[in-house]
């Protein structure tokens, strides 16, 4: 039996606080980081997350981002708060603020699009189009083929004939040609990094861990207890590409590819977004996509979330955060292949758990999923915090009922650690559309949200004493997805789940789920892969 402190019942510590997103989204000064922290004092928060934003004029990861930061921790330990690491300018985490790819520019993510063209003139459009890059038009593989009965087949391998000898086949042409990598001003000019390449995260842990502990150190695991990682995944270039003829690709994946599967990935690689005959690989499809998705994951684990997991422990620190977890069981997109397992690798894992409508209709969601892989992937390997990420894009209708209705709700389901999305420093101009609503004083419920803090700080500590053991384990179905192919996806959990058919496999899932809280039935899902190493 856990016996409760009456004391930190009534008072906890600040380690159980909420804790917001501070966005530093402007010119950032001694004199409105001072003011700020007696704000969330005053409030009853815990501490806070430093989080760059777009509309930051400070340059990020210089010695005025780390004297500013410096002030922030002295000014908040002196209040009795917790200051966080951001390990990111932004999202998602990376690249860090471009400093990655502004010294491994060959690191930069990238990918390969499988096109399909139905006549000789839509090929020669393409390797014709000026706008179009060499490399994009110099095809990995190019295949001539037919189309029988609405199925495509690969007839000849033809990347290596003359131009001539190209065009004058029949059919359609079935090519895999690189993508350039998207620069964007969200990366600072530069584009996403691979996180796959071990010298990504190595640079990463320089660049961003190592100067905040070469100027912190002292403070680690006390006044700075824990690290958020931002949305890390395998990305195909783009930030949230959705394209499904597009997968992350690069020489170095392709190498480890055979290494581990003893097998091209280039000549089978059209069979991880198409069913296609004649694939001159010879590897079933559906094998192909399952070695594939547990190529990523595995160079995913072992390049980037033990890396940074180790670099935690050895400097005392806890490594916290979320991957993009609304988008069970699809492996492909910004792909994060079996996002429940990643859980083991964070010391306090979490959850996104985005805007303020949910819940109000029939006080279900769709993102229960999402709520029960963290707590059962967190009972299952006994984690001590459970964060969320919450509130995040709300809106500036958001009020106190949506913040206390989502929170008990988080709560009922095993969060320990609240993390308001966000507290933004400036409103100016395009900041104030920045993902609102804002947790300060411009709002009109601030004075009643101060009621809530302490409440959600004892919610914490008393959830944070028990250990919550089930007797139902419910096999949690996500590696028969690495099967399918992209084109199928009708939907996900966080954006368009009411687009799914009633009878929808992921849709029966979740509503089965649902079915089970409601009638108070206590159960842990069982992720595929951690089964295999513990079960």
């Amino acid at each position: 039996m856990v016996k409760l402190d009456e004391k930190k019942i009534i008072k906890p510590d600040a380690i159980y606080g909420t804790a917001p997103f501070w966005a530093w989204n402007g010119t950032m000064t001694p004199e409105n980081i001072k003011a700020v922290i007696q704000e969330l004092k005053g409030s009853g928060f815990g501490g806070a997350f430093v989080h760059p934003r777009p509309g930051l004029t400070n340059e990020y990861l210089s010695e005025e981002w780390f004297e500013l930061w410096g002030i922030a921790l002295e000014e908040g330990k002196s209040a009795g708060l917790k200051l966080y690491i951001y390990d990111e300018n932004t999202y998602p985490t990376g690249y860090a603020g471009g400093h990655i790819l502004s010294q491994l520019p060959d690191c930069a993510a990238r990918s390969v699009k499988v096109r399909i063209f139905s006549s000789c003139r839509e090929l020669l459009d393409f390797v014709e189009n000026p706008c179009i890059s060499q490399e994009e038009r110099n095809f990995i593989r190019l295949y001539s083929g037919s189309c029988r009965d609405g199925k495509l087949v690969i007839k000849e391998d033809i990347t290596d004939l003359t131009e001539g000898q190209i065009y004058a086949k029949k059919g359609v042409w079935i090519g895999a040609c690189m993508q350039q990598p998207y620069s964007s001003a969200w990366f600072g000019g530069f584009s996403n990094a691979d996180i796959l390449r071990p010298e990504v995260t190595k640079l990463l842990l320089e660049n961003t861990y190592e100067a905040y502990y070469q100027r912190f150190q002292s403070e680690f695991g006390d006044s700075i207890p824990a690290v958020f990682s931002d949305e890390p995944g395998i990305s195909p270039g783009c930030v949230y590409l959705e394209d499904p003829m597009v997968f992350p690709f690069s020489r170095y994946l392709s190498s480890e590819f055979y290494r581990r599967r003893g097998y091209s990935m280039e000549d089978n690689m059209v069979s991880i977004v198409l069913d296609i005959d004649g694939v001159p690989g010879g590897i079933p499809a559906e094998q192909v996509r399952f070695d594939y998705y547990c190529t990523l994951r595995e160079l995913w684990i072992e390049n980037f979330a033990k890396p940074i997991r180790d670099w935690c422990q050895l400097h005392n620190i806890v490594w916290t955060g979320h991957f993009l977890d609304e988008h069970w069981p699809y492996p492909w997109g910004n792909c994060s292949p079996a996002v429940m397992s990643m859980y083991e690798y964070m010391q306090w894992p979490g959850i996104d758990m985005l805007m303020s409508h949910m819940l109000k209709e029939d006080g279900k969601s769709a993102m229960l999923l999402n709520v029960m892989e963290l707590a059962s992937a967190g009972t299952q390997l006994g984690k001590e915090r459970l964060l969320c990420e919450c509130y995040g894009a709300g809106g500036w209708d958001a009020g106190i009922t949506d913040f206390k209705r989502i929170g008990d709700w988080l709560g009922v389901h095993g969060i320990t650690f609240f993390n308001q999305h966000m507290m933004l420093t400036s409103v100016a101009g395009v900041r104030k559309q920045g993902h609102p609503q804002s947790f300060d004083s411009r709002e009109p419920w601030w004075d009643e949200y101060a009621k809530l803090t302490p409440y959600y700080a004892r919610l914490s500590y008393i959830l944070s004493q028990g250990v919550t053991k089930h007797r139902i384990l419910l096999i949690h179905p996500t590696t028969g997805w690495f099967l399918k192919l992209p084109q199928t996806q009708k939907g996900d959990i966080l954006w368009g789940f009411e687009k799914m058919s009633k009878v929808d496999p992921i849709r029966t899932y979740i509503e089965f789920i649902q079915l089970l809280t409601a009638n108070l039935v206590g159960f842990d899902l069982g992720d595929e892969f951690l089964l295999q190493k513990y079960g």
